[in-house]
């Protein structure tokens, strides 16, 4: 027995991981505290909706889990993440998210030195994530749902319909962010769990060109001097009377219900816009 813990302590120093408390009493897991030292210091560079679902993911599933399977950061292998894997109580997605959140960590490890490797994470195929069915409208009952929402609000969902963005670009546009020589609208920001971040989530600036459906409907819209916003709700009370996602996902549900469609706004909107060019317009998705 002496002979082979001896072995195993060398391999620790070789290996650049030995620690002395590991070998002399019951440790708890070194992983409680560094996940959240990590999300501290990595944190900074993460948007305010990312960094929203590592912390949940670390309180939730990762710091109880390994409080109850005390493993060193060393000591993480294929065969515990599989363990960790298969008591997440989330869904395939959910599961993933975890288990991205706790590899982004064990990459900041492994550049700081704490572990020799990275190791294997478990395969896609055992996450059993089905891709949904893509839900859409076709033009016509699309049209119906946005004329059903109060005609002061309908300029932003117009918006979307004809440029094919996410909502939350939308809420974050500027009236700067229209150029008008090149009468095109700069996606350069964006609002992440609340927050106006000054990216987007790809971290890409897109220019698009205005819709000439649209250019109709701006040249009706009313100004508002005191509002950087390019779109503002008239009862709005945060700060600049820009829409939130909460305030634009209730106008559309409140719409759908009036015409008798089920679907939410990110796929009514976006989602049935791109669907429309292919299946209606005969477009090809090829370049």
């Amino acid at each position: 027995m002496a002979e082979r813990l001896l072995s195993l302590m060398r391999a620790d120093v070789e290996n650049g991981t030995f620690r002395i408390d590991k070998w002399t009493k019951q440790t708890p897991s070194d992983i409680v505290p560094y996940l959240t030292e990590w999300l501290d210091e990595d944190g900074r560079s993460l948007s305010p909706a990312t960094r929203k679902d590592y912390l949940n993911s670390i309180k939730n599933h990762l710091q109880p889990w390994f409080a109850k399977n005390p493993y060193q950061l060393h000591e993480l292998q294929y065969d515990v993440l599989c363990r960790l894997l298969n008591d997440i109580q989330r869904t395939g997605k959910g599961k993933k998210n975890v288990m991205y959140c706790l590899r982004r960590c064990l990459v900041h490890a492994f550049k700081s030195n704490r572990i020799p490797a990275i190791p294997l994470f478990p395969e896609d195929s055992k996450y059993n994530i089905v891709d949904p069915i893509v839900k859409w409208l076709p033009e016509e009952r699309q049209i119906k749902v946005i004329k059903a929402i109060p005609e002061e609000h309908q300029p932003i969902f117009w918006w979307l319909k004809y440029h094919l963005r996410r909502p939350s670009e939308a809420m974050a546009l500027h009236k700067i962010d229209y150029l008008k020589e090149e009468d095109a609208f700069l996606i350069r920001r964006t609002f992440s769990a609340k927050q106006l971040v000054e990216h987007t989530k790809t971290k890409r600036q897109h220019l698009i060109p205005c819709h000439s459906e649209f250019k109709k409907i701006m040249q009706r819209m009313p100004i508002y001097l005191t509002s950087p916003y390019f779109f503002v709700n008239p009862h709005g009370k945060l700060a600049g009377r820009h829409y939130s996602d909460c305030c634009m996902a209730d106008l559309w549900h409140k719409a759908c219900t009036k015409v008798g469609e089920d679907i939410d706004m990110y796929s009514g909107l976006k989602h049935s816009s791109c669907s429309q060019y292919i299946n209606e317009k005969g477009y090809s998705i090829e370049p």
